[in-house]
């Protein structure tokens, strides 16, 4: 995965983790760490889309990340991994799951993914 993607997958999961909503390309390409525009991050966010990164929401508009996104985004980040029980988790984010059934779940495919690759 190049650098762009990386960055555009890192925005949209921590995003996510942090605050349970879906970023646009307007949102995205206005973060600092962007040097690129919103047209190349819509292209970006289509190739992720693509591969199974991220999904879009209809209402309202934006994509986030889906199960194999998130995994990804750990095995990605490793060192995101010990943050993950900083993030805040939003009320809507994950609706009928609590932040600990949340954390459990991500652990074990995490970990999953890990045996996986040692195969």
């Amino acid at each position: 995965m190049n650098a762009r993607k990386k960055l555009i997958l890192d925005i949209i999961t921590s995003n996510f983790l942090e605050n349970g909503t879906a970023l646009g390309s307007p949102s995205i390409a206005r973060k600092k760490e962007v040097d690129f525009s919103a047209a190349t991050v819509r292209n970006i966010m289509n190739e992720l889309q693509d591969e199974g990164y991220i999904r879009k929401k209809k209402n309202p508009f934006g994509s986030e990340p889906t199960e194999f996104g998130i995994m990804q985004f750990f095995m990605l980040f490793p060192e995101k991994r010990k943050k993950i029980s900083s993030f805040s988790f939003s009320e809507n984010s994950f609706e009928n799951f609590t932040k600990e059934k949340i954390v459990l779940q991500l652990e074990k495919i995490i970990l999953n993914s890990l045996k996986f690759n040692e195969k």
